[in-house]
């Protein structure tokens, strides 16, 4: 098997941010434009995408994440066979009301400049999926069971054609904006989501082995539709999973068919190799559909080009046993609350502001490190380079600006200073919403950073 790398995405809510120092008066903000700031509120943004991309602009997030339920998208869903004469490779061919939230999203975030990642994923359509449906699973819209990899790469297809930038549907005359960004199914780890993970007693992954499959026929149906190019991310993995024989009281053990698989086990199988990254042989290979000759695994990746060739690897590292996020579903990864309340990581996104030492001795610097996101778009807006105040108050002291940083790069926000300090107080950035653009706030208003202590001794 050649062994070729695959670079690592996390698909998070926000950026982990790569910084080079640079000093000028004002400072200029310099690190890696390579970054990129993601946010998933697919809830929010297919029932209110204006206000919703309103809010994440105003965030300065570069990609709005989207889960893209095949079911949602395909007609006769609950029925057990398709429509007749369904060509489900044509856009044209699917009802047109259902492509309606996802052409809104596209057409705003483009006008915008957000970048739209579309997740293609399950639940399938009943007519696409296997036999055996346990009860559990039957009519559920949002998961799906033994699902067609060759019915899915269909739906692929349509969707590469629809959003390939050229693609102007019935009744309208301009074509709809392209997306260059995708992701081969959402945590095909959870059984919920691409079930069942095993058999015989969780002795025999079956998760990986379709997984396999389905980013082999995504895979080719984007390179058909002119998106060889684009970033495309596979995995996006749930963050973690469980393994147990089955017992007589627990036949079906763990992850069985509907838990969640662990991330490396699953990408073992996935990769066709043992706990050693071997390539698996004899039976243990026939079971998960991997070769079993020399030559079949010197040829895995030429007939995998979907597991060699994708731009990187997701998971989903989200946190647990935190308050829930707005919209609930027990995700504690996100900026507010399940009331809408902004939580204080809000405020902390939006202008990231990081002392790696807070403390040190009169007269000597302190590093000062951080990002205006939200300048991204006023830039876009309007060509013109953008400033955030690095305030300090002394205790029992107001805000005062010591250092002003300009912006001028929309993919750079980020600034890395070193600041004599006065005294001990309180440090934290300020950046003013614009008076032109797409903003969710009242012109003219001033946001803060979170505030961190220093001390000088």
């Amino acid at each position: 098997m050649r062994a070729r790398r695959i670079r690592a995405l996390a698909a998070v809510v926000g950026a982990i941010a790569s910084v080079s120092a640079a000093v000028a008066l004002p400072a200029q903000a310099s690190a890696s434009v390579d970054q990129l700031s993601i946010i998933q509120d697919s809830n929010h943004v297919l029932s209110d995408p204006a206000g919703t991309l309103a809010t994440i602009r105003a965030l300065g997030v570069s990609t709005v994440r989207v889960i893209v339920v095949w079911a949602q998208i395909a007609p006769n869903w609950e029925g057990r066979t398709a429509p007749r004469n369904f060509n489900a490779a044509d856009p044209a061919a699917y009802p047109a009301g259902n492509w309606a939230p996802y052409d809104t999203i596209v057409k705003l975030a483009s006008a915008d400049g957000i970048a739209v990642d579309f997740t293609l994923s399950g639940g399938a359509p009943l007519w696409a999926e296997g036999p055996g449906i346990p009860r559990a699973a039957l009519d559920n819209q949002y998961w799906a069971w033994r699902p067609s990899a060759q019915a899915f790469g269909q739906f692929v297809r349509a969707m590469g054609e629809r959003y390939s930038g050229t693609y102007v549907p019935r009744g309208q005359t301009a074509p709809l904006p392209r997306v260059s960004f995708w992701a081969i199914w959402n945590e095909p780890n959870f059984g919920e989501d691409l079930g069942p993970q095993a058999i015989a007693g969780s002795t025999v992954p079956t998760g990986p082995v379709m997984y396999r499959s389905l980013v082999g026929q995504a895979w080719n149906s984007l390179q058909a539709t002119g998106h060889g190019a684009d970033t495309i991310l596979i995995g996006e993995f749930a963050p973690w999973g469980l393994a147990m024989r089955g017992t007589p009281k627990r036949p079906q053990g763990l992850p069985g068919q509907f838990g969640q698989t662990k991330p490396l086990s699953f990408l073992r199988t996935l990769y066709c190799v043992d706990s050693s990254y071997r390539p698996l042989q004899g039976s243990a290979a026939r079971s998960v559909r991997c070769p079993t000759t020399a030559a079949g695994s010197r040829a895995f990746w030429r007939n995998n080009p979907g597991l060699f060739d994708a731009t990187g690897l997701a998971d989903h590292p989200y946190p647990h046993a935190l308050p829930k996020d707005m919209g609930g579903g027990g995700f504690a990864s996100g900026l507010l609350f399940s009331t809408g309340q902004a939580k204080a990581t809000y405020a902390a996104y939006r202008l990231p502001l990081f002392l790696p030492a807070n403390a040190g001795r009169r007269g000597r610097a302190l590093e000062v490190w951080g990002c205006v996101r939200p300048a991204r778009y006023e830039i876009f807006d309007t060509g013109s380079p953008q400033s955030a105040q690095i305030q300090f108050a002394p205790r029992g002291g107001g805000f005062t600006t010591l250092q002003t940083v300009l912006v001028s790069d929309p993919a750079d926000c980020y600034f890395d200073l070193r600041i004599k300090f006065p005294s001990s107080g309180t440090v934290r950035v300020a950046y003013t919403y614009p008076t032109v653009g797409a903003w969710p706030a009242p012109v003219g208003t001033t946001v803060y950073s979170r505030s961190v202590a220093v001390t000088i001794r």
